[in-house]
């Protein structure tokens, strides 16, 4: 078993220190509910199921769908043992999923993280993206569990931070892990520079979640609503900007279908017919508000062109790799910072139109919905950089089964 070292019997004497504090603020910041409490303790009544069983840790919602694809590309390559999620957050936890056993990380204190290691005695660990812990990886290795950084992404301010002020925890940490697999290149070298073995840029993972559920009978629906129109759905947009891109796109030729980021804060007028309310959009609208959760999909798979919103402010923009999954054109605007690299893919293969103004909206959406062969030749790119992103998920899974 390996040794400790002095930072990590420093770091552990801070946990235990101000560990009682830590634990009391989670009550008041919107952590688990108190009957799962005991989770961020390594306490669990649930039973650990036989056979094997991976651990895949993913610290916000981003890094669930990045774990998520994951979980999918695992049970593609032929894993059939038991996967746990551990999230940090109620928001970050999965909802529904059969897929996946959902835990509670346990806080860093070696304690509890000795006390979840052995009663769920993982044969790997896999951590999506950069929610690194001293004691949680220092633990599970010196218990010999193969541990992995999936979809990596090493900011230079958190490299600059774990090769400064925490380098005595960052040199200890680091070459533990059995696999690193980067989102590019650039974190890659990130990676290699602090030690971590054999890292190298497999992609961000995000990008291969598998793709929305769809209501096949609601799609059927919106279309009949169309009655031959050009469907376009308008997705995740904020109420600073919502007015202003339907200004731009909506036609009485097209149907418009809507999707706001957050529909209790809808802006975009009250006379819009709402999913909610009046069910389906009639014959003759020209927009349509889904004001409900969990239909975007069936919105994607119903459009002809999808515009993204969250870009024509300082919003950083959205996943445009959901609506390419369903090969369909996107649409987007300039700020597309929190998904410039799934934004940067697409574009290369011409499937992501990106413009600078609401105005420059507009003519795209126009010339899209003028131009059929246009439309097919971007919804087609669209599905090959899927097809090569749901691959990126299988060669992640294979690499972290060869670990074990």
């Amino acid at each position: 078993m390996q040794s400790r070292t002095l930072a990590e019997h420093a770091y552990q004497a801070v946990w235990r220190t101000l560990g009682p504090a830590v634990q009391a603020g989670l009550w008041s910041r919107g952590g688990p509910a108190a009957d799962r409490l005991a989770e961020r303790r390594g306490r669990t009544a649930q039973a650990r199921p036989e056979g094997p069983l991976l651990v895949l840790h993913a610290a916000g919602r981003g890094e669930t769908t990045a774990a998520r694809a994951l979980a999918q590309g695992l049970r593609e390559v032929g894993y059939e043992g038991t996967l746990l999620l551990t999230t940090s957050s109620p928001r970050s936890a999965p909802h529904s999923d059969p897929a996946l056993l959902h835990q509670y990380v346990p806080l860093d204190d070696r304690r509890f993280v000795a006390r979840f290691l052995e009663h769920w005695r993982p044969d790997a660990v896999a951590i999506v993206a950069a929610d690194l812990w001293p004691n949680f990886v220092g633990e599970a290795a010196r218990r010999g569990i193969p541990l992995a950084l999936c979809s990596a992404a090493v900011s230079e301010r958190t490299a600059r931070r774990w090769s400064g002020v925490a380098r005595p925890l960052g040199k200890a940490m680091f070459p533990r892990f059995d696999a690193a697999m980067a989102v590019d290149d650039e974190h890659a070298a990130r990676l290699v520079e602090l030690g971590a073995p054999g890292a190298d840029p497999l992609g961000c993972l995000k990008t291969a979640a598998p793709s929305l559920p769809v209501d096949r009978a609601l799609v059927q629906q919106l279309r009949r609503a169309s009655a031959g129109r050009l469907i376009v759905a308008v997705a995740c947009t904020h109420a600073d900007t919502e007015g202003a891109v339907l200004d731009a796109i909506c036609r009485p030729d097209r149907l418009t279908l809507i999707a706001p980021r957050y529909p209790d804060r809808w802006t975009g007028g009250p006379t819009v017919p709402r999913r909610s309310r009046s069910g389906l959009p009639g014959i003759g609208q020209d927009r349509w508000l889904c004001d409900t959760y969990g239909e975007l999909g069936s919105l994607y798979a119903a459009a002809d062109v999808v515009v993204l919103g969250g870009a024509f402010a300082d919003h950083g923009g959205h996943n445009p790799a959901e609506p390419a999954r369903f090969g369909k054109p996107v649409v987007t605007g300039p700020d597309m910072r929190a998904n410039a690299r799934t934004a940067s893919e697409l574009r290369d293969v011409g499937a992501l139109v990106q413009v600078e103004t609401l105005q420059g909206l507009g003519d795209a959406v126009d010339r899209l919905a003028a131009d059929r062969d246009d439309r097919a030749r971007r919804g087609d790119a669209a599905t090959t950089l899927s097809e090569a992103w749901s691959e990126r998920r299988r060669t992640a899974a294979r690499r972290l089964l060869s670990l074990t």
